[in-house]
């Protein structure tokens, strides 16, 4: 039995607290079946992520969670959650050996300017890649290729699998530092990703406001959001 088979036959609230533990902290365990699971895995994954109440892992989040090193790489940068979370594997089902950046960026946008569908494609994975729907091979070129989870989630509507995605996002690191925080007090963005050049943070500013805005909204936690101070003082 995988990962979820034993999370959704566990049926004890403390076991259970560590299931949420290991798959919002990514590790192999939980991320291996969504990577390459049977069908029996993914229908598990999805029965326990959906089921389990989102106020669960915010608990976790708050009091439990071990925090990443964030870093450049770790701050959410994409156009679209939806196309991010639902229309690269729509169009990854019809390549399923994978696409460049450049090949996605153009099914996505359908702009043929070399660096701007070449970016938009890498932001686009890069965010499908925090749900684990994506995975990048990388030889003398980066393809972007279908897990077989994301290929599994293609089945459902952006809307009907809107709950599976904000625990999805949840693994994100700096969504969860960020957040971690805000469940605590008040936290300044800026403090989270001090790294980044003044006008980045800025630019990703409205990339991960527009994340925690999704995770938090219409639950128990969407208070948490007015603890987050998202101001930048300019250069």
């Amino acid at each position: 039995m995988s990962f979820y088979g034993e999370w959704l036959a566990c049926g004890n609230p403390l076991e259970e607290q560590l299931y949420i533990k290991n798959f919002l902290e990514g590790t192999q365990e939980s991320s291996a079946p969504l990577f390459n699971g049977n069908e029996e895995d993914l229908d598990a994954a999805y029965a326990v992520i959906k089921q389990t109440p989102l106020t669960d892992f915010f608990e976790i989040i708050e009091r439990d969670c071990q925090l990443p090193t964030l870093n450049a790489a770790c701050v959410p940068c994409f156009s679209s959650l939806e196309k991010g979370a639902s229309r690269v594997n729509e169009i990854l089902e019809f390549e399923p050996e994978g696409l460049t950046f450049d090949q996605l960026g153009y099914q996505l946008m359908n702009s043929k300017k070399q660096g701007a569908k070449k970016k938009y494609g890498e932001n686009q994975a890069k965010l499908a890649m925090t749900m684990n729907l994506v995975y990048f091979k990388k030889n003398s070129y980066t393809l972007v290729c279908p897990t077989t989870w994301g290929s599994y989630l293609t089945r459902y509507t952006f809307e009907q699998k809107q709950d599976v995605l904000k625990k999805l996002l949840l693994r994100d690191p700096c969504i969860r530092t960020l957040l971690h925080f805000a469940f605590l007090g008040p936290v300044k963005y800026c403090e989270i990703v001090p790294f980044l050049k003044k006008s980045t943070m800025i630019r990703r500013r409205t990339n991960v406001r527009s994340l925690v805005l999704f995770i938090l909204n219409d639950s128990e936690r969407e208070v948490a959001y007015t603890n987050i101070d998202w101001d930048v003082e300019e250069d």
